[in-house]
């Protein structure tokens, strides 16, 4: 006899597990699965603490105040009626997710799917608030461009020390040759034998203007001697057109460095000149 009784109950759990529990007023929400009982929401005043929209992979927006109150009117207006069996097929590509946390200690995802809104095996028509969320969706969005764009054009570009370490040497090590002749012209008539320059030692400033046409890059430098004996400064700007045609703009002597007395026979007298 007890065996029957419990494949009675099974068999009525099993035709009756999907049927509507009527609580008017109220967003109703469902399972497919049998002996699940629906449940409903707060939506009393104050009754939603945190709304977030999610969206894609790592997409998502906290909600403001005002947007919360919004979303409990919205939520609020759905009853019953509104609310019918979601038999699938189920959303695709990340779909948009509402994250609720309603008082007291709830949290509940809402998932959209077009114009419907789902929860476990619910749904309800919903395309106001799709275009509510989609209008906050665009907001951020629009938020993220106007601060690339600020980013772009205005903000400061902030490289690490490395990156501007690497930047220099490779623009240094490019123009050595041109750099290296410039130099020699200079210091032909100064001294018995030509100054060197190293790209990969410090002391050097780079400063590179970018324009459409072409490249304006300025060189100041120490030329030295022996065993690293600075004879002078000399400042070069260079113009790199969009070719790689490398012209010298100016070429300005800054200053002299004296060198010690065991090299001062390499400075030629004025009538060695």
């Amino acid at each position: 006899m007890h065996r029957w009784a419990v494949l009675l109950l099974f068999m009525f759990v099993l035709l009756n597990g999907n049927e509507a529990v009527v609580a008017s007023d109220k967003i109703i929400v469902s399972s497919l699965r049998p002996n699940v009982e629906w449940g409903s929401f707060n939506l009393s005043p104050g009754g939603i603490e945190t709304a977030e929209i999610k969206w894609s992979c790592c997409n998502k927006i906290l909600l403001t105040k005002d947007e919360v109150n919004k979303l409990t009117i919205f939520l609020s207006k759905v009853t019953q009626r509104d609310v019918t069996i979601f038999t699938g097929p189920a959303p695709k590509g990340g779909p948009t997710r509402l994250e609720l946390s309603i008082k007291p200690n709830q949290r509940f995802s809402l998932v959209f799917n077009g114009d419907y809104l789902l929860y476990r095996g619910s749904q309800v028509y919903f395309p106001e608030l799709r275009e509510f969320t989609n209008k906050i969706k665009k907001r951020v969005q629009s938020d993220r461009e106007q601060t690339n764009l600020y980013a772009s054009l205005v903000a400061p570009v902030t490289r690490s020390h490395e990156y501007e370490e690497h930047h220099k040497r490779l623009v240094l090590t490019l123009l050595a040759p041109n750099i290296q002749n410039q130099i020699n012209q200079f210091y032909k008539d100064r001294l018995t034998t030509s100054p060197q320059f190293a790209p990969f030692l410090g002391g050097t400033e780079l400063n590179v203007l970018y324009y459409s046409s072409h490249m304006e890059v300025n060189v100041t430098l120490t030329p030295y001697v022996g065993p690293h004996l600075d004879v002078g400064m000399d400042s070069i700007k260079f113009h790199v057109d969009n070719a790689g045609k490398v012209t010298v703009a100016e070429y300005k002597h800054v200053k002299n460095y004296e060198l010690p007395p065991n090299y001062k026979s390499l400075i030629l007298r004025e009538e060695e000149r």
